[in-house]
């Protein structure tokens, strides 16, 4: 049973989005753009193994790849900024839902929660134990009392921890 549930506003995702990019190595993505262009030439020579198929010249696959690489390192996260974050509380966990992810946090395993003003927005951090804290954007403040309620009948005490 659902107690609360909410979209994360796409502004707030988009510049958690931008955060961690930021944090993130800068080699990261070219990293999996050519990880995915060569593991798709890689597949076109094998094709050519099989007497059934006939697989395009070398330059069309080359093209095709490198644009799968980048569409799969740069497009695609893009993508996911276009359809906001499902949270939802339900009796034993927070789940947050976005595009084909979910983060299942579980009750007993959060030690507490704050809510915070992070970049203009109102959020949400359920600080949890031996994993990364779980912050999510909300709508507006007016749905705070409800969040509250919702996370202290599943025994998730509110705390002042912050991040590190």
């Amino acid at each position: 049973m659902t107690l609360e549930s909410w979209s994360e506003p796409r502004a707030f995702a988009k510049i958690m989005h931008i955060e961690a990019i930021r944090h993130s190595s800068k080699w990261f993505r070219p990293i999996a753009a050519a990880v995915t262009s060569i593991g798709m030439i890689g597949l076109w020579w094998i094709a050519h193994f099989n007497p059934q198929k006939t697989p395009p010249p070398l330059w069309v696959a080359v093209i095709l790849a490198t644009f799968m690489g980048w569409f799969t390192a740069y497009g695609i996260p893009l993508l996911f900024l276009l359809f906001p974050a499902k949270i939802k509380i339900t009796e034993t966990k927070i789940i947050k839902i976005w595009g084909n992810t979910a983060r299942h946090i579980l009750a007993k395993s959060a030690i507490g929660y704050s809510f915070e003003i992070i970049h203009g927005f109102h959020a949400l951090r359920v600080v949890v134990d031996k994993e990364k804290d779980l912050v999510v954007g909300l709508p507006s403040c007016e749905i705070i009392p409800q969040i509250e309620k919702a996370l202290s009948e599943i025994k998730i005490p509110r705390s002042r921890i912050g991040p590190p």
